[in-house]
């Protein structure tokens, strides 16, 4: 029988990320099975919900205080911008420490913390450093959680002939693809339904899962793709990855990428 723990686990990050972080929750709860398991994000993650049926999550959390909303903000910004964009990033993590810690204690079990600093993302393949636990490799196959239901639901909007899904917007402007990216790549045979709010992510995912041709920018979609085997058709990175980061640290590990777009 494993030791049983109360973990929580602090992920002030995107949903694309936590797509990648799965691997490192199925290993956890694999080890610690009887350990009841917490994560706090931000409060976007729960309301697409994205975690609404994982299995190694007993309890979500949300706090909304955002890392990477200044960053965003500053990619294209000036050196000045970008400087206190990057204090704000450390003003803001330290606020996370605060809160996670603030919320073990609010718990009768005093969870033991896995801080986000103690997860490390190498090429969006997420290992946890962390020796208690004695976390193996995790290896790079993720996960996204689609319920019966919300495949289901997905018919609802699915046509009964091949069609595109296109995925062209991001929280990161710099990563919103542009019309002529998509543009090019529909023809008036195929209907296109293109990735929107009014429904819930998981019932988006299994949109894109049947689509005969799936176009998405460096986003959620991208890692769902992956995590789902499903081929990419057109991947635009987005501008500010041209010449700096490139397709070599992101891009997804278990699929097929036909076309790579990165914006001049």
């Amino acid at each position: 029988m494993s030791k049983v723990y109360s973990l929580m686990i602090g992920f002030p990050h995107g949903m694309g990320d936590f797509i990648c972080l799965t691997p490192a929750l199925k290993s956890i709860r694999k080890q610690l099975e009887d350990s009841q398991i917490m994560i706090i994000t931000l409060p976007k993650l729960k309301n697409a919900e994205l975690l609404k049926n994982c299995p190694y999550i007993d309890e979500h959390h949300t706090f909304g205080v955002d890392l990477w909303e200044e960053v965003n903000l500053a990619k294209e910004g000036t050196k000045e911008e970008k400087t206190i964009a990057n204090q704000c990033y450390q003003h803001n993590y330290k606020i996370w420490l605060n809160y996670i810690s603030k919320k073990g204690l609010w718990h009768k079990a005093a969870p033991t913390l896995i801080k986000f600093s103690d997860v490390t993302f190498k090429r969006h393949k997420v290992d946890i450093v962390y020796d208690e636990f004695q976390i193996p490799n995790v290896g790079t196959q993720t996960e996204v959680f689609i319920s019966d239901e919300e495949r289901q639901m997905a018919k609802r909007f699915i046509p009964k002939v091949p069609y595109v899904f296109v995925a062209r917007n991001s929280t990161d402007k710099s990563r919103v693809m542009p019309n002529e990216v998509y543009a090019s790549e529909i023809t008036t045979k195929k209907p296109v339904i293109f990735a929107g709010k009014e429904r819930n992510i998981n019932i988006e995912f299994e949109i894109m899962r049947n689509a005969d041709k799936v176009i998405v920018t460096n986003s959620v979609f991208m890692h769902a793709a992956d995590a789902m085997n499903k081929k990419i058709d057109v991947l635009f990175l987005g501008k500010y990855l041209n010449g700096r980061l490139g397709y070599n640290r992101i891009r997804p590990r278990n699929t097929e990428v036909v076309k790579i777009v990165e914006e001049k």
